[in-house]
This record gives structure tokens, C-alpha cells and sequence, in this order.
């Protein structure tokens, strides 16, 4: 590992305090400090201090170092290590700190790390999760240790689980939380708090509203924990609930629900079955996993590799690579199609093989920004029905002020190289038409996709630079074999 700071500046794991504090920092704020580094994350120092206590079988090391980790950099932990050394860290672990990692760990590490783990252990630390995180870990076993698990569980809690797995996989139904505080709207500021105080075990782990609701339980409004803080005891819930408080179905795709809270700038919303009836809560933390992992799958499918990952079998990575490269072998034999109609006029003027990429190229870069923007768009709603035109007008623009200024640049370039203004010309107007051709194309093909079901994060970019290469490369060489000829 390469350090970015000199030896002197980097934390000591044995320069530990004494009893009276004689020796500058504890033990424990030395390890912190490896751990932190490199900055926000785990370090790889603090990294391999824990493989070296493996190594030597250091149990007390071990448990030293975990001590200093916060649940989340554990599972972090974890997400580096090899399977062999998960089992030793797994073992450290007690049944509360087990409770607290495994709902931190990513997707594939949390598949592998709970095959490790005895169902009854599992059995127990679903007991103490709150349903969401409850449904996640059983969502991740294999068939037969879901049942096994399922069965060790206490049977109501099995219901719970049971009923969230019945849902669709990327729907609310599957990620809310059942735990939540309803009121009657007749109850006082008061009686909130005194039930509160007195129930405060069965009351969710965290809850930033109290949803005032009806005797069929139909949500009618909800009132915010600042507000029972500020309004006198007598206060009745009815004179303080805001009415238009935002619920979701369970039936509502995640990726909206994500939209909802960043459009509204909410910190929780109600769930109510189709009902009407409140059966849950969504709270802005689950969201912020469900904007994250959006942003991560798109970030891939722009470049066809949704099967990618740090515990992704090589096997794995590589099929779903290849499809995605067979397709763009496919589109670059039909530019090469295209290409060879000239064929005899690349032979006798054998500039235009070296040019003709270039007006290519800066088409695609073009197309690939175009298309950027509106799959960004789509994706945030920002780009809808009612601005469809006026946004492909934009595109539009900018691509022929774009293609006209790159035209005159590689005009200049082609006139002080070759000194031919024919050949200058020729690419100045393959370079506007094929700018054109990049910003039509990456605005309709995206919203296109979108509107006939397509993700257009995973398929706008192969269509896309297809139209750029064939704009490309046939307006220059059509061109260049009318004019040049």
C-alpha cells in the first residue's frame, strides 16, 4: 500500500497510554485513528492488523480491534476479507453485534456471510431486528435455511416476515417497517407522551411522527415529535395534526417512493394496504439505501456491467459482460459495413481512413452527454410528457452550436495539415450533421426506451453510439466521394 503521509504522521498502534495517561493517546483512540486513516471508510492498515490477529490466532487482538469498529465498518470488514476469515470474525461476534452488522453488510456479502452462520443464531438476531431489516436477512438464505430459520422463530414474528416476502421484491410492502406509533385523534398532547413513557419498549426504535388515525385505523393526518415537545399537555392531537401528511402504498415501486422523499423533503412517510389501512412506516434512512443503490446500478448499466461486484464469481462478471460487448461487436461489423461501401475511395484518397474516426468519435462523446442528461431526467422525473419537445428542441440547439463550433476547429486543424479546403469542408459539414444526428438520438432513443419499458440506463448507450457511427462515418465518406472525386 502506497501512504500518502510520511511514516511520522501515521498512528502508532504501540505507543498506548498507561494508567495515569503518561504516553499520549489510549489504545483504543490509536486504533480509531489506523482505522480512519485514509479518510472516511476502513483503512487498509487497520484491514491488515485484523488479518495478522487471525493469522496468529490472537483472540485478544481480535477482540480488541473489533472493539474499536463501529457495526457498519465491521461490515465493511467483512466485505474485504476472505470467506475463511469471516468465520473467525463471525465467532468473535455476540448475539447483539451479530444483530447489528449483518443488516449493514452489501447484498452479495450478506448472502455469504449468513451461509455461515448457524440458522438458530440467525433465528435469534431476527427476534431483535426491527421487520424491515428482519425481512432483508431471511430474503437473503437459501430455501432450506429460510425454512429453518423461519421455523426457530417465534411464530408471530414468522407472520410478520412472511407477510413482507409476500410482496414485490422492490416494493415498499417489502421494505417498511411494521413498527409504528398511531393515535386516536382525541388524545392529548399529554397522553402521547404518558403512553411513551409507559410503553416505550413496544414503540418503534425510531419514529419521527405519530399518525393520528381513525377507529378502522385510516390514516387521517399525522403530527410531528417537535410538535408534542412544544404544545402544552392539554393540547389535543385534532388541533395540531397536519392533514396532508404523505403515505404510500405497499404496493408503490421503491424508485418512487425514493422520488417522493427527495421531491417532498421527507423524513418518513406512512404505508397503508390496499385498505387504506396504516400498516407500516418508510423512514428516510431506507430510502437513502434505495437512492444509493440506484445510483450504483445505474452507474453500471451505463457501461453493461449490472454483474458487477467485489463477491461476484469471475464467472459471473464474465457472462454478463459478454452479452453487452457481443452487442457492441455486432454494431461495430455494421459500422465497418458501412465503411467498406467506400472502399475504393479510402483507397485512392487514404486521408479519409484517418479522419473519417474523428468525425465519429466527436459524434459519440456528444450522443453520450445528450443521453446522460435524459436518462438522468427520466430517471428524477424531470423530464416528462408535458417537456418532451421542448427538451429535445434544447438538445437540438446546442448540438448544432456544438457541431458548428468543432466543425471550424477541425476545419482550421484539416486546412494547416493537408491544405486542401475541400477536404476542410467536407468534415465541417459531416462533423455539423453528425452533432445533429448525436443530440436527436440521445434524447429520443432514451425516452423511447422508457416509454416501451426499457431501462434506458442499460440499452441507450449501444443505440446511441451505433446511429453516431453510422451518421459518422456515411456522411463524411458519402461526402468526401461526391465532392473529392
Amino acid at each position: 500500500m502506497t501512504d500518502t503521509k510520511p511514516d511520522s504522521q501515521k498512528p502508532d498502534p504501540d505507543n498506548v497510554s498507561n494508567a495515569d495517561g503518561d504516553r499520549g493517546p489510549t489504545e483504543a483512540e490509536t486504533l480509531e485513528s489506523i482505522a480512519r486513516f485514509e479518510g472516511p471508510g476502513l483503512s487498509g492498515d487497520f484491514v491488515e492488523l485484523v488479518e495478522q490477529a487471525l493469522y496468529d490466532e490472537n483472540q485478544q487482538r481480535l477482540d480488541v480491534l473489533l472493539s474499536a469498529l463501529d457495526p457498519e465498518d465491521i461490515a465493511d470488514l467483512l466485505g474485504f476479507i476472505s470467506v475463511g476469515d469471516r468465520r473467525q470474525v463471525l465467532a468473535v461476534l455476540d448475539r447483539d453485534a451479530l444483530g447489528e452488522v449483518l443488516p449493514e453488510l452489501d447484498e452479495g456479502v450478506r448472502e455469504e456471510v449468513l451461509a455461515l452462520v448457524e440458522p438458530r443464531q440467525i433465528a435469534e438476531v431476527i427476534e431483535d431486528l426491527e421487520s424491515d431489516d428482519a425481512a432483508l436477512l431471511v430474503e437473503d438464505l437459501g430455501s432450506a435455511q429460510r425454512a429453518e430459520v423461519l421455523a426457530a422463530v417465534d411464530p408471530e414474528e414468522r407472520a410478520v416476515i412472511e407477510s413482507a416476502l409476500g410482496y414485490e421484491e422492490d416494493s415498499v410492502g417489502r421494505m417498511m417497517r411494521r413498527e409504528i406509533f398511531a393515535a386516536p385523534d382525541f388524545w392529548t398532547v399529554g397522553q402521547v407522551i404518558d403512553h411513551m413513557r409507559e410503553h416505550g419498549e413496544e414503540l418503534p426504535e425510531k419514529f419521527y411522527e405519530i399518525y393520528v388515525v381513525d377507529p378502522k385505523l385510516h390514516p387521517i393526518g399525522a403530527v410531528s415529535a417537535d410538535q408534542i415537545l412544544r404544545k402544552p399537555r392539554a393540547t389535543p392531537l385534532s388541533a395540531i395534526l397536519e392533514e396532508d401528511a404523505q403515505v404510500v402504498s405497499v404496493n408503490t415501486p421503491e424508485a418512487d417512493v425514493a422520488y417522493i422523499f427527495e421531491k417532498y423533503h421527507l423524513f418518513a412517510a406512512g404505508v397503508v394496504d390496499e385498505d387504506g389501512r396504516l400498516v407500516g412506516q418508510i423512514t428516510v434512512d431506507d430510502v437513502l439505501d434505495v437512492m444509493q443503490e440506484q445510483n450504483r446500478r445505474s452507474a453500471l448499466s451505463m457501461a453493461g456491467v449490472t454483474g458487477s461486484g467485489r463477491n461476484v464469481s469471475i464467472l459471473g462478471t464474465t457472462r454478463s459482460r459478454f452479452w453487452w460487448l457481443l452487442v457492441n461487436l455486432f454494431t461495430a461489423v455494421l459500422s465497418a459495413w458501412v465503411i467498406s461501401w467506400f472502399e475504393d475511395d479510402i483507397a485512392r484518397i487514404a486521408i479519409l481512413a484517418a479522419l473519417a474516426p474523428v468525425v465519429a468519435s466527436m459524434g459519440g462523446n456528444a450522443g453520450a452527454q445528450t443521453m446522460t442528461v435524459v436518462v438522468r431526467a427520466l430517471a428524477t422525473k424531470e423530464l416528462t410528457s408535458a417537456n418532451t419537445w421542448r427538451t429535445l428542441g434544447r438538445e437540438t440547439t446546442v448540438g448544432v452550436i456544438n457541431g458548428i463550433m468543432f466543425a471550424a476547429l477541425t476545419a482550421a486543424v484539416v486546412i494547416l495539415w493537408r491544405h486542401d479546403t475541400r477536404l476542410a469542408f467536407v468534415i465541417a459539414v459531416a462533423m455539423v450533421a453528425n452533432h445533429i444526428a448525436a443530440a436527436v438520438a440521445g434524447a429520443i432513443i432514451p425516452i423511447g426506451l422508457s416509454r416501451a419499458k426499457v431501462d434506458p440506463a442499460v440499452s441507450s448507450t449501444v443505440f446511441v453510439t451505433t446511429v453516431t457511427d453510422i451518421v459518422g462515418f456515411f456522411a463524411f465518406l458519402a461526402l468526401a466521394s461526391l465532392m473529392l472525386l
